[in-house]
C-alpha cells in the first residue's frame, strides 16, 4: 500500500511536469517556497504513509480503530489542504497540486480500509 501510494504520486508528479505544472513546497510555516522535486514527492509520501501506518497500528486495539483512523486522516488532509493556499499557485498549478494531494490521501484511506489488520479476536474465530 505504501509502495502503491509512492509510485502513484510519483507518476502523477511526472505527468503534471509534462503538462507544465509548477508544483511547489514550503519548508515550515515561515520557510521559503521552492519548486517541488521528485525527491520531495517520494519523501513526503513515505513519511506520511509510515506515520499513518504507525497510527493504524496503535488504533488496532480499538473496535472502532478504523473509523477513528479515517476521521483523523480526513482531518489532517483538510488541514494540510489549507496550506496549499500559501504556495502562491496559479489556477492550473493549484489544481495539479491539489489533485496530487488528493490522489495520495484517497489511495492511503482506501488502502488502509482494504488492508486493515484484523484484530486478535477476529483472527481467532
Amino acid at each position: 500500500m505504501i509502495g502503491l501510494a509512492t509510485v502513484s504520486t510519483l507518476v502523477f508528479f511526472f505527468v503534471a511536469n509534462v503538462f507544465g505544472a509548477e508544483l511547489r513546497v514550503q519548508r515550515g510555516p515561515d520557510g521559503p517556497i521552492e519548486e517541488m522535486s521528485w525527491v520531495n514527492v517520494v519523501l513526503l509520501t513515505l513519511i506520511a504513509s509510515l506515520l499513518a501506518l504507525l497510527l493504524a497500528s496503535g488504533l488496532d486495539r480499538f473496535t472502532s480503530g478504523r473509523t477513528i483512523w479515517t476521521v483523523l486522516a480526513v482531518a489532517v488532509y483538510l488541514a494540510t489542504y489549507g496550506a496549499l493556499s500559501r504556495l502562491e499557485l496559479t489556477g492550473g498549478d493549484f489544481v495539479w497540486q491539489a489533485s496530487l494531494h488528493s490522489v495520495f490521501v484517497i489511495l492511503l484511506i482506501v488502502g488502509f480500509w482494504v488492508g486493515w489488520p484484523q484484530s486478535a479476536e477476529a483472527k481467532s474465530s
